[in-house]
């Protein structure tokens, strides 16, 4: 593994980790840090577990992608669109990211997960659908600049 995707992902963990912090600081719940903290943890052992996957299958890499986007679309969506709902977004977002990490790997999930953790913020002081609006031209934009990256990395090799 080198060392630019560890920053990658320990920076992508400290950036869902800080927004779970502000949001559970704003809501007033009991042991924020504790919050931020287990965000942190649990962002970074996901994707470090998909590079550990990623030495022995791609595509067991492509169904964690799959699962966790899945799964964590459904819970940041379905206090606000209901269970039906934020199920099709569950499976249209699961769908895009798996795709989309085909081709830039772990890019995609990184953006998804920038996304999803700023939407969640965000949602806090606008509405559902501007805030959906929001995420969505955001994570496409996160994905052109993915796929930027990527193509610049490899052109480099």
């Amino acid at each position: 593994m080198d060392i630019a995707l560890i920053v990658l992902i320990l920076g992508t963990a400290g950036y869902a980790g800080i927004m779970a912090l502000l949001l559970a600081l704003r809501r007033g719940t009991a042991r924020p840090v504790l919050i931020g903290a287990a965000s942190f943890v649990g962002v970074a052992a996901g994707f470090f577990a998909a590079v550990g996957l990623a030495r022995l299958a791609h595509w067991g890499v492509l169904g964690l992608v799959a699962a966790l986007v899945g799964g964590g679309t459904y819970l940041a969506l379905s206090g606000d669109l209901g269970g039906r709902r934020a199920g099709r977004a569950a499976l249209v977002a699961s769908v895009v990211v798996t795709c989309a990490a085909v081709f830039v790997s772990y890019l995609a999930p990184m953006a998804y997960v920038v996304t999803v953790s700023t939407y969640l913020l965000l949602r806090l002081w606008v509405r559902t659908r501007p805030a959906l609006m929001i995420m969505s031209t955001a994570f496409c934009g996160l994905l052109v600049v993915a796929l930027g990256v990527f193509y610049v990395g490899v052109s480099r090799m």
